[in-house]
């Protein structure tokens, strides 16, 4: 997690954020052993967990937490916005219904936030980079399904995953920088 930081405030100097995005994604449990999941409701209540993620305009995650699979979205945003590895800067939040609640509008203005939290009812606007990021993220198939025996070594294979995913950004920029 400290190297993803490293790469990530070097990122953050080249890169401002036009919006910041967040959403949630299953994660199924291959054993059940750990103690912090909880029962999937999409799954036949199966063990498993939940990876919560907050993207910029380019799908990079600024931050990235893991909760048991139980937790609705609602009760997510928050603890989300806490696992941030970069500050803030005050502007969009996208969030789809799940996050539409006061407690989290209010949340987002005391962050310095401008909330778009979808209000239930209304039509969703597009998000493509979250989605982007959570198909990146399943490329690597050792995180398809929780194998470890903890929530933590999970969560730290995904920052590898987040590493190797952001240097391969500075690659392809770096190629483009020298090409032109």
């Amino acid at each position: 997690q400290k190297a993803y930081s490293t790469c990530l405030q070097a990122y953050a100097k080249d890169h401002q954020a036009r919006r910041y995005e967040i959403d949630t994604s299953f994660v199924k449990n291959q054993y059940g052993r750990d103690p912090g999941l909880g029962s999937n409701p999409t799954d036949r209540g199966r063990k498993g967990l939940k990876l919560a993620a907050v993207v910029d305009h380019n799908g990079v995650v600024l931050g990235a937490g893991t909760f048991p699979a139980n937790r609705p979205d609602v009760t997510l945003f928050a603890p989300a916005l806490a696992a941030m590895l970069v500050s803030l800067r005050r502007i969009d939040i996208f969030a789809d219904r799940g996050f539409d609640s006061r407690k989290n509008r209010r949340h987002a203005t005391r962050r310095r936030l401008v909330d778009r939290i979808a209000k239930r009812g209304r039509p969703v606007y597009q998000r493509l980079p979250i989605e982007h990021t959570f198909a990146w993220i399943d490329k690597y198939r050792r995180l398809l399904h929780l194998f470890e025996q903890s929530l933590h070594k999970y969560l730290q294979y995904t920052f590898v995953a987040l590493g190797h995913l952001l240097t391969a950004r500075f690659d392809s920029s770096v190629t483009a920088d020298q090409a032109g």
